[in-house]
């Protein structure tokens, strides 16, 4: 499988399952998105069904990144109906954005 799958699947069964119903359920994964040895879109839709928000977070230029495959992985938004993938070009982008969703999920 791709590793983008492993990875999503490596969290389904551990992580997801012990959080409280009542809490939001959120999954960041940094990656160029290259398949690597599969597909992991049946991982990413058994997430998305159990409730989590799949948020991608791509890094990479032109032909060294699959933009479209995070964009069709990752969920969309509820409240703006865009896909929860972002590109950064640079660490400041990524560290500022986090910050921003870190502040979120501990308040």
């Amino acid at each position: 499988a791709n590793r983008i799958g492993l990875e999503l699947f490596g969290y389904t069964d551990d992580e997801f399952k012990k959080a409280p119903a009542d809490y939001q359920k959120r999954f960041y994964c940094v990656s160029d998105g290259m398949a690597n040895d599969g597909d992991c879109r049946d991982v990413a839709d058994l997430l998305k069904g159990a409730g989590v928000q799949l948020h991608f977070i791509g890094f990479g230029e032109g032909s060294d990144i699959d933009e479209a495959l995070m964009k069709e992985l990752a969920s969309v938004s509820e409240t703006t109906g865009e896909s929860l993938y972002r590109h950064f070009s640079s660490a400041q982008q990524f560290s500022r954005f986090m910050g921003c969703q870190s502040r979120t999920i501990t308040n």
